[in-house]
């Protein structure tokens, strides 16, 4: 576990809001909450070196060649591609979601066929 090791002299306790760091032997703790969870954060990502991959929330990708370079600017539209989508709502319904598993499923089967599909 990360935190023994970045803490070998307390035991970790992983509770739903906080992190408790006990030291047993002095009946000592230290707590890890909302309160300072931030300044804690910032402290882990400088000593795992994490610092330069991220602006904001987004991964800083450095590509080694042409092909990385094409996959990373790939990732890239498709995050933005996904965070438009998030943003406008899902106004999508179950029947075209149905309709669009099917199209993609069936490789016999266009979008006009399943279109005109019936019930019975």
């Amino acid at each position: 576990m990360l935190l023994t090791l970045l803490f070998p002299d307390y035991i970790p306790i992983i509770t739903r809001n906080s992190i408790i760091l006990n030291k047993p032997e002095e009946k000592q703790s230290r707590l890890i909450d909302n309160n300072n969870f931030e300044i804690f954060q910032t402290a882990l990502k400088e000593i795992l070196c994490v610092n330069n991959i991220f602006q904001g929330n987004n991964i800083i990708y450095n590509p080694a060649n042409d092909k990385a370079k094409e996959i990373a600017e790939k990732l890239m539209r498709g995050r933005k591609k996904v965070a438009e989508i998030k943003s406008k709502g899902n106004n999508e319904s179950v029947l075209t979601r149905y309709i669009s598993i099917l199209t993609i499923g069936t490789n016999t089967m266009s979008l006009e066929d399943c279109l005109n599909l019936n019930m019975f």
